[in-house]
This record gives structure tokens, sequence and C-alpha cells, in this order.
């Protein structure tokens, strides 16, 4: 009915905006919309990923895995895809605020290939530490090594598990 309230005019309207508090009401308002809009977000996420549009600072492709978080998934979705692109932007290489967003949506999937991809993550945030080679901050990557930690832990099997308890023991204090 409203044209201007579409998710597809919505996430336009979301690319590139300044103000934070528009950009909030804007992810508020495709929240709404729920999961008919989840295929939306997929298709605009891959064509970031693949340089089809451009996406400075990466603050739009945070806000999409923000809003594959927050809204619920539909039988229908491409979880395949979703997987594939989630892994691609939880690389340590990514902007740390998109790391963070991809790693936290990487725990809301069910998929054996998720506790692979997160266990591999893990191992590549630790060594990153250790060798300096992390483009992040102390902060940062003790905060990403944390989000790693508890979405693993959120998969609860013995994987996942077993690789937070040995990340607990390391010996190293980066």
């Amino acid at each position: 009915f409203f044209q201007a309230f579409s998710p597809s005019n919505l996430l336009e309207r979301l690319d590139g905006e300044r103000k934070r508090d528009v950009r909030k009401l804007i992810l508020s308002l495709l929240e709404v919309h729920g999961p008919p809009c989840r295929p939306t977000l997929l298709e605009r996420l891959a064509k970031y990923k693949a340089g089809e549009l451009p996406d400075p600072g990466a603050f739009y492709s945070r806000n999409v895995i923000f809003l594959l978080r927050r809204i619920p998934r539909d039988a229908e979705d491409d979880a395949e895809q979703e997987l594939k692109l989630l892994s691609e932007y939880s690389r340590p290489e990514q902007p740390f605020m998109v790391t963070k967003e991809a790693v936290g949506a990487l725990a809301l999937h069910a998929a054996p290939k998720v506790e692979g991809v997160l266990i591999d993550r893990l191992a590549g945030f630790e060594y990153g530490a250790i060798d300096g080679s992390l483009p992040y901050s102390e902060e940062e990557t003790l905060e990403i090594l944390d989000r790693t930690c508890a979405a693993l832990t959120r998969l609860g099997t013995r994987a996942p598990l077993q690789a937070v308890i040995d990340h607990g023991f390391r010996k190293e204090p980066q």
C-alpha cells in the first residue's frame, strides 16, 4: 500500500543513510516485514560480496547481517546460500563489525557445516592474535574471540564445546 515502506525501498534508503537514528528506524521497519524480507536481504548481501554494489565502511553489510539475525527464517529460505555468505563475511580479513555480526548469525544455524566454519574461525582468530596478523585492536580481538566462543557454545554439540575448552586452556596471553 505504501511503496516507500516496501523492503526494497527501505533497503535503498538504508544504503548510505548517515543519521544513526534514521538507520535504526529503517532497520526496525525492515524487521517488521519479517520472513518475506529475507530473500531480498540475501540478494543484496550477495551483490555487495560480489562487488556489484559499493559498501564503503561496510556499514550496509553489517546492517543486512544484523537483520538476518533478527528476522526469523522461513522453511522456504535458502539456508545454503545464507551459510555460504555468512561464512565469507565471518573471515578475519573482513571489517570487525561485519565479522562480529556474521559470527553471531552463524550461531543461529543448526547445520553441521556451521560447526566446522566456527571452529575454523576460532582457530584463525587465535593464530591471528598470537602472530599479530589480525587487523583488529586488542579490544576487538578479545571481543571477536568471545563472540566466537559464545557462538560455538550455543551450538551445544561435542566438537564446538571441545574447541571452546581448548581455547580456554591455551597458554598464550594474546
